[in-house]
Parts: C-alpha cells; structure tokens; sequence
C-alpha cells in the first residue's frame, strides 16, 4: 500500500471518529438543553415531541403529503408531536405567531430549496430518516387556556380529526382523499371542509357549533349530527348527505335543497330534486335570516331540522315533482 494512500485512510479515519465524537457531544449537550435532537421510538412510531408555551397562537399551517392530523383540545399541556416523517422531506418551525408543518412529496422537490424552503439538514438524518410508507402522523394537544386564531390543515391523503375544542378559532381542512372527523368543536368563526379527491371521501361531524358550516366536495359521504350555525353550506356533487341541522339562535331560517332523486326533509320522502323553505320577514329592516342550503347533482339527502310541521306542509306547493 503505498505511502499516501495509507495517510489518505488513517486522516480518514480520524475524521470520522471525531464526527462520531462531535454527534455525540451534540446529543448530550441537546439533551441537557431540553432540546431532542433524535426522535423517541413510541408506540406510534419515531416522534419528535415540541413544547409550547402559555401565549395563544397566530396561526397553525400543516401541509402533508401523506398522513393522520390530529387536534386534541382540552389537554393538560399543550405540545406538537411529529411522528413517522422524513426529516429530510419536511420542515417544522413554530413561533407565537404561526406554527408550520411542511412536507415534500419527494427528493427532486426537496433539492429545490430556492422554491420549496427545504434545505440540507445534517448526515444523521439520511442515516436515519424515519419515513414510513403509511404515512407520518401529527398530533396537536392543546391545554384550554392556549387558544388558536386559524387551523389550516392540508392533506393530500389521509385523515383529519378535531375534537373538543371551544376557542373562537377558524377552521379550514382540505383532504384530497381520505376521511375528516369534526367533533365537540364550538367557536365564533367557520368550519370549513372541503375533499378534492376523485374517490369518495368521508366527512363526520357530530356537536359542532359555528356562525358557518361548509363542506365542498366532488363525492363524499358525509354524516352531520347537531350542527349549529348561522350559515351552513353543503357543496357535494355525488354521494350521501345526512346533515342535522338547527339555527345557532332561536328564530327563523331558511331551507333550500337541490340535487337530483328523492328528499327526504325531517322525515318526509315526498319531495323530488327540490325542496325550500323561506320565512318571511315581519320587518324590512331585519337583519339576514340564518339558513342551511344543500347542492348536489346526484346526491343522496336525509335533512333534519327544527322546522315546524306546518310549515312544512304550507310548504307543499314546492315539493317538485312526484
């Protein structure tokens, strides 16, 4: 072996065990810090666990290729976990005025770091990337105190869930397939839901409170119990629509259903393609009357509401055609 080749080696290796040394400094000293530098192995999987403090929150942006979202209210402590991602195709930063999760769906896009922000983030990450084929999962726990202004949770396939929230936060959930669950959420502002997938996706909701409601999308199922709002907007070209619908306050609303097929309107099957109610109003001067309206072009609609029999009977003349 000849002279340079043998230095070449011994520097080589020199270098190396200093890195090794290096890394493991850097862990101790992370460590001692309160900072993780390597994920945990949970029952979930390979979770990356950030703290929040006491201070409410702007905004929390999540954009992921592949994944679970979910938002946990009533917590005893607020914190993010971040499970099962590549480190090197995703970004997390967090301050009080936004919170970002980012996820690339692939290596060229990640090497655009001029277009995408991606960058470079250490060796130990290519040794271990921590990605899985099922998807990463995120989890967002958030004690009562903590309130967020703006969710918006954007996933190409996979789910989404929000549970027991009451904070006056705007909601905004867009899934290209997968599911969305909504449940025990009560705010001031709007849920909004909205699948863009050619497959059907599934949309639940179950005592959420809103001044407005909506779901758009090219096929779904959705099943809506106890929906309260002002506003409620349900865009679904085909599948099924279940909605549960009252007024956030007492008092009059408005009801207009179109799609093609039978209705079924708080138990009656009678109507065809169309169904509206309007009340009308003593004053002119009355402000905008609460309504629920429902589109479809060959969707499937079973509608409850508090709407009094007689009205609906009054109502007869716009059942469609039998």
């Amino acid at each position: 072996m000849k002279r340079r080749t043998k230095v070449f080696l011994i520097t080589s290796a020199a270098v190396v065990f200093l890195g090794i040394i290096l890394c493991l400094a850097g862990a101790a000293v992370g460590s001692a810090a309160g900072e993780q530098i390597f994920p945990e192995n949970t029952e979930q999987g390979r979770c990356y666990t950030y703290y929040f403090g006491d201070s409410d929150i702007g905004r929390v942006n999540f954009n992921a290729v592949k994944a679970q979202i979910n938002i946990i209210g009533k917590a005893e402590r607020s914190y993010i976990e971040v499970i099962n991602f590549n480190e090197n195709l995703s970004t997390f930063t967090s301050s009080n005025a936004m919170v970002t999760f980012r996820e690339s769906p692939d290596v060229s896009s990640a090497l655009r770091f001029w277009e995408s922000g991606f960058t470079f983030k250490g060796l130990r990450y290519l040794i271990r990337s921590g990605g899985d084929a099922n998807g990463g999962i995120i989890n967002v726990y958030l004690a009562e105190d903590v309130k967020v202004k703006a969710f918006d949770l954007t996933v190409e396939s996979g789910k989404v869930t929000v549970t027991n929230l009451d904070t006056p936060t705007d909601y905004n959930i867009s899934v290209g397939s997968g599911s969305v669950t909504v449940s025990g959420v009560s705010t001031t502002s709007a849920v909004s839901v909205s699948t863009a997938g050619t497959s059907s996706s599934t949309v639940s909701m179950e005592n959420v409170s809103a001044q407005t409601v909506s779901v758009k999308s090219q096929t779904a199922v959705l099943t809506a119990e106890n929906i309260k709002a002002k506003n409620c907007d349900v865009v679904i070209r085909t599948g099924s629509a279940a909605l549960e619908y009252s007024p956030l306050e007492d008092g009059e609303f408005s009801v207009e259903v179109n799609s093609v097929g039978k209705l079924v309107i708080d138990g009656c099957a009678d109507y065809i393609d169309t169904y509206k109610y309007t009340p009308e109003k003593e004053n002119e001067g009355d402000g905008e009357t609460a309504y629920v309206r429902i589109t479809g072009a060959d969707l499937s609609v079973d509608l409850n509401t508090p709407l009094p029999d007689a009205q609906q009977e009054e109502d007869g003349d716009e059942k469609g055609d039998k």
